[in-house]
């Protein structure tokens, strides 16, 4: 079990905002989120690329930065962990990452709480890692779908919500047997979904209204497609 304690955590570098992750196909991977006042409400804050962390476990240093990609997919976020002159390699959690690098070097299987580690937990850093973000985007739960819409349009149409060109929201969903992404746009005045397995986008639909393109899309009937967008 992963250790939660109380782990002075230090900003080192907040790192910087990348429009085609925080924004593009797979920016539902590169933000986190947390609990407002105990609440069920989340507010969402982004894992900034380059973004490194700094804590003392043992007393030893413990360096964790983000990078772009891991063993798993090309475009989410990596973690990389190194200690004086011990490197991990590039993980896909910073659990994985300060874990696996913590023993290696002192030959026990210690887990520490990565959210922790990187500051995730600590509200000053959160505070400083979403300074300058221009949208912070929000989830919707229908049944079991998570819709994560992370840009948004303004028009005058009721059958998009008032959303419009710029508009893009994610979900998971499954496509010939294997999860895929569903990625959801408005681009001028056309409705786009893209399909995504990785980094490979397989298919695109277009249609006229959300509705309409995901109707042509044969995915999901059981849903009107505007509650989709």
């Amino acid at each position: 079990m992963a250790k939660h304690l109380e782990v002075p955590v230090t900003l080192l570098t907040p790192g910087t905002i990348n429009e085609n992750l925080h924004y593009g196909p797979f920016a539902r991977y590169w933000w986190s989120s947390r609990s407002t006042n105990g609440s069920n409400e989340h507010i969402f804050f982004p894992i900034r690329l380059g973004q490194k962390t700094r804590v003392f476990r043992n007393n030893r240093e413990f360096i964790v930065s983000v990078v772009l990609g891991n063993s798993e997919h090309p475009r989410q976020p990596g973690y990389f962990c190194s200690s004086g002159s011990f490197s991990g390699k590039i993980e896909t959690s910073p659990t994985r990452a300060i874990s696996s690098l913590y023993n290696e070097i002192f030959h026990n299987s210690t887990k520490f709480s990565g959210p922790t580690i990187i500051g995730q937990n600590d509200p000053k850093i959160i505070e400083e890692i979403s300074r300058g973000v221009r949208f912070i985007p929000f989830q919707i739960t229908i049944d079991k779908y998570k819709i994560f819409i992370h840009d948004l349009g303004v028009s005058s149409h009721p059958e998009w919500h008032n959303a419009g060109s710029g508009y893009s929201s994610s979900l998971l969903h499954f496509y010939n047997k294997k999860q895929a992404l569903f990625v959801s746009r408005i681009v001028d005045n056309e409705c786009i979904i893209e399909i995504y397995q990785q980094a490979q986008k397989i298919k695109i639909i277009r249609g006229s209204t959300p509705s309409e393109v995901w109707r042509k899309s044969w995915f999901m009937e059981k849903y009107d497609g505007s509650e989709l967008y």
